[in-house]
């Protein structure tokens, strides 16, 4: 935990200072990174339901090693202004996998390497959420946790937008449609390897 000037303590990367983020990133750009994403059914993670899921395996020496995408079937209606921003609908996840079996498969994933996301905060909150409505813990300590949102902001502070489809149309990434979560954790990869 570090303090910033007024006093206040933070947990995780965003309260250190850049070159210990910087320090931080490069130790961790020589590990095995697994990059997730998820699609889901609202904002708040104790309110809504992840709809799809992507993990990545990859490191700098070897590039992608693994990708896995599932998506999930959240026994509810997918709300249309979701729909319209992934196009994923209740139809397409009425026939998915239900969140149990979904998650009990991609945990050994989930629990190795380096957790990297394009705003991390959001995905692992959501990953915690669902693990805790199966009674299962699910933790990734700092030291473990890689968010591409904060290197950007630090790389990339001339851009006027971090947001991962403006990165996506800045590197021209050919990775598909954004917010879908194969896309996203290619796109997050891609950065990730270029930054």
């Amino acid at each position: 935990m570090a303090a910033n000037p007024s006093g206040k303590k933070y947990q995780g990367q965003s309260s250190l200072l850049s070159k210990q983020l910087l320090a931080f990133y490069r130790r961790v750009s020589q590990s095995t990174l697994t990059v997730v994403d998820v699609e889901t059914t609202g904002s708040v993670a104790y309110k809504s339901n992840v709809i799809e899921v992507s993990v990545i395996k990859a490191n700098l020496i070897d590039g992608i090693l693994q990708q896995e995408t599932s998506l999930i079937n959240p026994t509810g209606k997918v709300p249309p202004f979701i729909t319209k921003i992934t196009g994923i609908n209740t139809a397409m996840v009425s026939k998915a996998p239900f969140p149990e079996e979904v998650w009990a498969d991609y945990e050994p994933l989930l629990r190795q390497d380096v957790l990297t996301a394009h705003n991390l905060d959001f995905d692992y909150g959501f990953l915690q959420s669902e693990y805790k409505r199966l009674d299962v813990s699910y933790y990734r300590p700092p030291s473990h946790r890689f968010c591409t949102v904060l290197l950007s902001r630090l790389m990339l502070a001339d851009l006027p937008s971090r947001s991962l489809p403006n990165l996506v149309k800045h590197f021209n990434f050919d990775v598909g449609v954004s917010h879908r979560a194969e896309a996203d954790t290619k796109a997050c990869w891609l950065l990730a390897e270029i930054l």
